[in-house]
């Protein structure tokens, strides 16, 4: 941060080569040097001295932070604080020797020696058993940049490169792979890959319990950042994303992950995804026989093996990711019907056909996005204020949403709103509700005699009730909990990883 325009530069970066590379931020001294940072979207934090007010925020916060200390008791106090990892800076300063005295007293505290650290002797830092080695000048050299002396940048860093390369492939390190090879054979990483929303989560294998998770807002949508660029080819910069993600996901749970298999269903295996896959046909067996998914063997963009699965199509129809989360359900005891339905609501919702075990039909209703254009991007806009209160009239207005979908086509239904507005009718406030309850209620009148298992957020859930009840069909409807509702996926994930062949693991 003590770099000019720091904060533009980092910002800069990060649009550029956040989605394949961590960009975070250095020289981090005062609270006020950390959230400008953070306004930037630096994604982890660097310090040269321990400040326990900015350490404690990025604890709180959740940012990684590698705190910069040099005397055992500055290195406690730094961990003890909640440092990621402890920076011993300048380690040029005791060398190698200081490093092995710290860590014999120290050995539960990651360090990341810095400042001294560089071709020549990376190998015998890390043989120590230190966290990570820091780099600055030793990787680009001052005097390469003021020159633009690129190509010897590039044989600077290919130097760097080769000499870490040639410590991984030593026997004490591979004994070291093949020991956490077992120990991580019990977990794997589920990755719900999804329009607007990645999630990765770190799960016990035989109880499906989630022991660590994080969550970001770029999903797919990074297929337009992908675009932007001009480095890598599409699968290896979604594979450079997912990379990341786990690298920080190993960082907040303080366990190494670079074993563990990864599980990825969602939008991944879509054309604009990690790699196009073909779909899964109907009828659909839901102990995952007949699923369609590809392996990804771990290579220089991504260390972890990687299974990704695709969807179901029929005709005029596909989803991905759903397929997942129904099985996650069935996977459920609980679960004892034999032939019923299961609604998804969302953006996209999924009105699935269940017949003993087997998916036999689903249509898709794109309720959610419908919902967002009209009140955005029609007339109608100006006839509808956005309102989250759930009252009397609110209700009521929904209610009637629902019955009038019942009577009505959709079009005609729709222009209802203005003509209500105009003629005093339907209050602007109350106006969503109403488009709200027409749109479920097109859906809810396809159901049929079944029982129906509805998966709900819970900001659906009083919704789909009330349209349940106008329509006189709640009694046939099964809500299940939201918290069962979020884990269905990393619960399709175990039936998966139990049914696919020990071949494919290898």
């Amino acid at each position: 941060m003590n770099t000019n325009l720091a904060t533009d530069i980092i910002r800069k970066a990060v649009v550029q080569f956040g989605t394949i590379l961590n960009i975070g931020a250095g020289t981090v001294c005062t609270l006020k040097e950390l959230y400008a940072a953070l306004d930037a979207n630096a994604q982890f934090i660097v310090t040269p001295i321990f400040q326990a007010p900015v350490v404690q925020a990025c604890h709180q916060l959740k940012i990684p932070i590698f705190v910069g200390a040099y005397t055992p008791t500055e290195i406690f106090q730094a961990w003890q604080a909640g440092a990621t990892a402890v920076k011993v800076f300048p380690a040029a300063i005791g060398g190698l020797a200081y490093i092995k005295a710290i860590k014999e007293p120290l050995d539960q505290i990651p360090l990341v020696p810095t400042g001294g650290v560089n071709a020549e002797n990376i190998a015998d830092f890390l043989n120590v058993g230190v966290y990570a080695v820091g780099m600055g000048g030793q990787l680009f050299p001052k005097s390469m940049i003021e020159s633009g002396d690129w190509q010897a940048l590039c044989q600077q860093l290919a130097k760097t490169k080769t000499a870490y390369k040639n410590w991984e492939k030593q026997p004490s390190r591979l004994k070291q792979y093949i020991i956490m090879k077992i120990d991580v054979a019990d977990y794997f990483l589920s990755c719900d890959w999804g329009t607007s929303a990645f999630r990765l989560k770190l799960v016990a294998r035989n109880s499906g319990k989630v022991l660590a998770a994080l969550t970001t807002a770029q999903g797919i949508k990074i297929y337009d950042s992908f675009e932007a660029q001009k480095i890598l080819s599409q699968e290896p910069y979604f594979l450079c994303f997912l990379q990341t993600q786990i690298d920080i996901l190993s960082q907040q749970c303080g366990e190494r992950l670079e074993n563990c298999k990864v599980v990825v269903s969602g939008m991944a295996s879509s054309s604009i995804g990690l790699r196009s896959l073909p779909y899964a046909t109907l009828p659909f067996d839901l102990n995952c026989h007949n699923l369609c998914y590809a392996y990804i063997a771990p290579n220089e963009y991504c260390n972890q093996g990687v299974f990704l699965i695709s969807g179901l199509a029929k005709e005029g129809d596909v989803m991905r990711g759903e397929e997942i989360q129904v099985v996650g359900l069935l996977s459920n005891a609980a679960v004892t019907y034999e032939n019923f339905n299961i609604v998804l609501p969302g953006t996209h919702t999924k009105q699935i056909k269940l017949m003993t075990r087997h998916v036999i039909d689903f249509q898709t209703y794109i309720t959610g996005e419908l919902y967002e254009v009209i009140q955005q991007h029609t007339i109608l806009k100006n006839s509808i204020e956005s309102n989250q209160i759930w009252d009397k009239t609110t209700i009521a207005a929904f209610r009637t949403g629902v019955a009038d979908s019942q009577t009505h086509e959709l079009t005609q239904a729709l222009f209802k709103i203005r003509a209500k507005n105009l003629q005093g009718t339907l209050a602007k406030s109350s106006a969503a509700h109403y488009l709200s309850g027409l749109l479920i209620g097109y859906e809810c009148r396809a159901l049929d005699d079944c029982s129906t298992v509805f998966c709900c957020e819970t900001v659906f859930q009083p919704l789909y009730q009330e349209a349940l009840d106008v329509l006189q069909k709640h009694e046939r409807a099964i809500f299940l909990s939201p918290d069962v509702v979020s884990n269905l996926v990393v619960k399709g994930h175990c039936v998966f990883m139990d049914t696919i062949k020990l071949s494919d693991e290898l």
